[in-house]
């Protein structure tokens, strides 16, 4: 969507990528019991090194919208302060 989306918008000046946070530790789940139950009990308990506080799963998106390297960039990936390479590629 994001690749699509850059060529779109290519002409109108418009520069967009995707900014991926990680597994931040959120209650985003708090309403849906059956995801909560796995994320709390499964991933939280069991694999806590995977998941990043809140603070750590903004610092992307904070560097994307603060890094003047980034200054035309358009339809990329970003995770972890540094662009990730997509395999997919547009007809």
């Amino acid at each position: 969507l994001t690749k699509q989306l850059s060529l779109l918008l290519e002409t109108a000046g418009i520069k967009i990528n995707a900014v991926h946070p990680g597994m931040v530790a959120t209650d985003i789940a708090r309403e849906d019991a059956t995801i909560n139950f796995i994320l709390k009990k499964g991933v939280v308990t069991f694999f806590p090194f995977l998941m990043r506080n809140a603070r750590q799963g903004s610092l992307t998106a904070i560097w994307a919208a603060l890094c003047e390297d980034l200054n035309g960039i358009t339809g990329k990936m970003l995770h972890d302060m540094h662009e990730e390479v997509v395999s997919v590629q547009l007809e």
